[in-house]
């Protein structure tokens, strides 16, 4: 799997309308709607790569240099897109494919562990059950004094 290009790289075909859905997508996430932001950004990932979204991000470490850079950009907004529409599972695999690109990209890093920490939930106590044990230690009886040395 390779990015659409000609020899030099460039976008050609439908991938010239890249620029087109990252702006379309910005206007959607900044009027807050980071669903219909996040399907505009796995199109461009679609046309920068050729495939359907789900094997686009899992080939994404195969890009051609200058469009590499449109790519890890389009699949980190996506995944910031997912992180704020609570599609965390979406998220994570987002930054997973841009991982395999650039292994050491801090930002996709960053965007999948915050994935995880919003889905973990705590199960609840049930209305029957007792309270929970003190975890501060239980009062001793203080030692007595000590006589004082007498000079």
């Amino acid at each position: 799997m390779h990015l659409r290009g000609g020899a030099g790289g460039g976008l050609s075909g439908d991938a010239g309308a890249v620029p087109g859905l990252r702006k379309r997508a910005s206007k959607l996430a900044k009027a807050g709607d980071w669903g219909g932001a996040a399907d505009v950004y796995a199109e461009a990932v679609e046309l920068l790569t050729g495939e359907p979204s789900a094997a686009g991000e899992a080939a994404a470490g195969e890009a051609v240099a200058g469009d590499a850079a449109a790519l890890q950009s389009c699949l980190l907004n996506r995944a910031l897109c997912c992180l704020k529409a609570e599609r965390h599972e979406d998220a994570v695999a987002v930054c997973t494919a841009a991982l395999k690109a650039e292994p050491t990209c801090g930002m996709a890093h960053y965007r999948r562990g915050q994935a995880p920490a919003t889905t973990t939930t705590l199960p609840s106590r049930s209305p029957n059950s007792s309270p929970s044990p003190s975890l501060s230690p239980s009062p001793s009886p203080s030692p007595s004094p000590s006589p004082s040395p007498s000079p």
